[in-house]
């Protein structure tokens, strides 16, 4: 996801000079998952500009492995000046956080989530919440503000845990995941994933979140599921 979410950025800032520069803010993002990349193999991505206007831009990507897709993806980015866009403060957050109140740790297993935690969770009603504090190396580039990649990571790991909550432990992969910002998490701040379940269909399972800071509102996901045999 966090290649993805590179490759589809690169694409929209080949049209940042034209406009005599600026910035890129994700607004939303959609990727669907149509084979898995095996180790070993080198996996490659490309992404075009589809359109643009004053603020926004919007572009479709792929990722392929061994000449098979892997996934696809879309995105439209907001376009601010300069001026507008928010620099990262001159204090620097700690290293490492601890829990926040009344969350314990995430198991990462797959070693790439290592390098993106700390991730910490606590039971709701709909299996899990997981939680986020935004630290250093969460951040965009240059930036305050947690990356699309961080946020990606944290929707995959919250959406996937309450697919398999509702089918009692079962394994399940990601199909399709989308998301919408309309909020910053900044450094410092503590990100929230608060997902439910939706419903299912045959062997597909959909799940919503919220992703809130404190009492705030600043992006919502939504993600289908499929259930492997058992």
């Amino acid at each position: 996801m966090g290649m993805m979410s590179l490759v589809l950025k690169q694409a929209a800032a080949a049209c940042l000079p034209a406009r005599g520069g600026g910035s890129l803010l994700l607004s939303s993002v959609q990727i669907d998952f149509a084979d898995a990349a095996k180790a070993g193999e080198i996996v490659q991505g490309r992404a075009r500009t589809t359109r643009h206007s004053r603020t926004l831009v919007f572009v479709r990507g792929e990722l392929t492995a061994c000449g098979r897709t892997t996934a696809t993806g879309s995105a439209v980015f907001r376009v601010v000046s300069e001026g507008g866009a928010r620099a990262a403060p001159a204090q620097v957050a700690p290293r490492q956080a601890d829990s926040p109140a009344d969350y314990v740790p995430y198991p990462l297993k797959a070693p790439f989530s290592n390098h993106a935690g700390p991730i910490f969770a606590r039971a709701n009603g709909e299996g899990e919440e997981c939680a986020m504090r935004v630290l250093p190396h969460h951040l965009e580039s240059g930036s305050a503000t947690v990356a699309d990649g961080a946020v990606l990571l944290l929707a995959d790991l919250a959406l996937g845990r309450c697919a398999r909550h509702a089918v009692r432990g079962r394994r399940c992969v990601t199909l399709c995941l989308q998301l919408a910002r309309h909020g910053e998490a900044r450094l410092g701040d503590i990100l929230v994933a608060q997902p439910r379940h939706q419903g299912r269909s045959a062997d597909i399972e959909t799940v919503a979140a919220d992703f809130v800071v404190g009492d705030s509102a600043v992006m919502s996901a939504l993600g289908t599921w499929k259930v492997l045999p058992d």
